[in-house]
């Protein structure tokens, strides 16, 4: 069913190029807050905490006026026990190129309860979760060229896990997918920058985001992208430290939007009262420009999709 979705393009006007979407602070904060709440349970994934965020997920997408797709997985998890995670999908159709697709991206599972402490995880991951729903509802008002598959995957805190199912059994041909865009931990950061990881090996997507950034009061900044070496990963790179490695080891160029680390990280103190609802809607607002740049520039993204083949990032 949902290959035969991304096939029906949307037969409406074509979508804007304006510079912002509006994005609703209020209602980002309301997912935010929900999704790091203590009933959650930190979303480890394999729990109860991880069952009711994807529930709330998929009810946000079908209030959202989508049709919500899963993909089950198993997965190994400590002392020989097999978990079962989910990926939770949404397409919205492209109005001019409906055979290639768009993926934007945010992982929900976090690392639950440890030694008795709830790890909430509100910037890591409810933040680019929360995000995804955004997403939705700008692209639902004004549709996109190209498809847009939302993807809220399971697993990462395990290695990726849910991504790498997803590419290894997608549920579109790999070869049309012509992005990701990656959204992790987009709600604080230390320095108040704004980080796109990617672009310098994909150079033809560079113009539209730093067009995006521009825009915007949040500096913007490119790097923390170095290839493994070696067969390590280079200590301050992010390439393969999220969902979007999953994307480049696959030969898909990809962009992963993320504010930085801070004293939180993978702590009990990662909760919704230490975020900047301002600021985090101002990083919503520079990734839905960035995506509507990108994709109304089919040139670049087959350019990118090109230069992807030749990115050894292995």
């Amino acid at each position: 069913m949902l290959r035969l979705l991304l096939t029906l393009a949307v037969l409406l006007a074509p979508a804007s190029l304006s510079a912002q979407d509006a994005v609703d602070t209020d209602t980002l904060m309301q997912d935010l807050r929900i999704l790091s709440a203590d009933d959650m349970a930190g979303r480890a994934v394999g729990t109860s905490g991880g069952e009711r965020a994807q529930a709330y997920i998929a009810r946000r997408f079908t209030e959202l006026g989508l049709e919500v797709h899963r993909q089950p997985f198993r997965i190994p998890l400590s002392r020989g026990r097999i978990g079962r995670g989910t990926n939770l999908m949404a397409v919205i159709p492209g109005s001019e190129q409906p055979g290639k697709t768009i993926v934007v991206s945010a992982h929900y599972d976090h690392v639950g309860v440890q030694r008795g402490r709830i790890h909430n995880g509100a910037d890591d991951n409810a933040s680019g979760v929360s995000s995804l729903f955004a997403v939705a509802a700008a692209l639902q008002r004004t549709p996109p060229k190209h498809n847009v598959l939302l993807v809220a995957f399971e697993a990462e805190e395990a290695g990726l896990y849910g991504a790498r199912i997803f590419t290894a059994h997608p549920p579109v041909p790999l070869d049309t997918m012509i992005l990701n865009v990656n959204l992790d931990m987009i709600a604080r950061g230390d320095r108040g920058i704004l980080w796109a990881v990617g672009p310098r090996h994909f150079p033809a997507i560079r113009p539209a985001i730093e067009a995006a950034g521009a825009n915007s009061p949040i500096p913007l900044q490119f790097g923390l992208d170095a290839l493994p070496g070696r067969g390590r990963q280079s200590e301050d790179s992010l390439i393969l430290r999220s969902d979007q490695g999953a994307f480049g080891l696959a030969g898909i160029p990809f962009v992963l939007f993320h504010t930085g680390e801070h004293d939180d990280y993978h702590e009990p103190g990662d909760d919704a009262e230490r975020i900047d609802p301002r600021r985090y809607a101002g990083v919503v607002a520079v990734v839905l420009d960035a995506l509507r740049r990108l994709d109304g520039d089919a040139a670049a993204l087959n350019t990118a999709r090109e230069q992807a083949r030749r990115v050894k990032i292995r």
